[in-house]
C-alpha cells in the first residue's frame, strides 16, 4: 500500500505543470530548457537611469517565449500606475545571477526600487492591469475567501505576470505594501 501511494503521489508530481521540473530547479539551480534574456540596452524605451541601474546590478531581462505568441516579441518590461494614479512606474522581470525578480522602479527613478523573488516565474510575461480588471479579480478572490478585504476602491494600475496561458497573478500596490492575486483558471 505504501508503495502504491507513494507511486501516485511521484506520478502526480510529475504531470502537474511545473512540479519535476519546479523541484529540479529548486534543487540545482537551473532549468530544464533554455532561458533567454536580454541587455537593459536592448530596451530604449526604458529611461536611461534604470538601464544604468540594471547594467551596474548584472541584471537581464527575461524573454517569455509566451511574447511571440501574444505579439510582443520583446517583454518584460512595462510602464504603469503601479503605486499611485499620478504618476508612471516602470516593471522589469529581471535575472540575475541565476535568480528571477521583479523590480518596480517607482516614479521612473531608481532611489526607489521595489524587488520581490520570482524564481517560480521565470518564463512568465508581465503587462499592465487596469484599475477596473483589479477589482474584479480582487472581488473574485474576496468572495471565495482566497484573499482578504485590503481595498474598497481601485484608482490605479496593478501588475499582472501571466505564468502560463491559463495562469496568472496581479499584484497591488495598498497602503505601503503589495497584495498578491491569483488571477488564473
Amino acid at each position: 500500500m505504501r508503495k502504491t501511494g507513494l507511486f501516485l503521489w511521484l506520478l502526480l508530481w510529475a504531470i502537474l505543470p511545473g512540479g519535476i521540473w519546479a523541484s529540479a530547479y529548486l534543487i540545482k539551480g537551473e532549468f530544464p530548457y533554455k532561458l533567454t534574456c536580454l541587455s537593459p540596452e536592448a530596451f530604449p524605451e526604458l529611461p536611461g537611469e534604470i538601464r544604468s541601474y540594471l547594467k551596474a546590478h548584472g541584471y537581464e531581462i527575461v524573454q517569455s517565449p509566451l511574447g511571440k505568441e501574444i505579439g510582443r516579441p520583446k517583454n518584460n518590461v512595462v510602464k504603469g500606475r503601479f503605486h499611485d494614479k499620478n504618476y508612471y512606474d516602470w516593471a522589469v522581470l529581471a535575472w540575475q545571477k541565476k535568480r528571477a525578480c521583479i523590480l518596480i522602479f517607482k516614479n521612473g527613478h531608481c532611489s526607489t526600487v521595489d524587488k520581490w523573488s520570482a524564481d517560480v516565474f521565470p518564463r512568465g510575461i508581465l503587462s499592465v492591469s487596469k484599475p477596473d480588471y483589479v477589482e474584479l479579480v480582487y472581488k473574485e478572490r474576496v468572495k471565495s475567501k482566497d484573499c482578504p478585504p485590503f481595498a474598497s476602491r481601485f484608482d490605479h494600475d496593478g501588475l499582472e505576470l501571466m505564468t502560463t496561458h491559463t495562469s496568472a497573478y496581479v499584484f497591488y500596490f495598498h497602503k505601503g505594501q503589495w497584495h498578491k492575486l491569483y488571477a488564473g483558471c
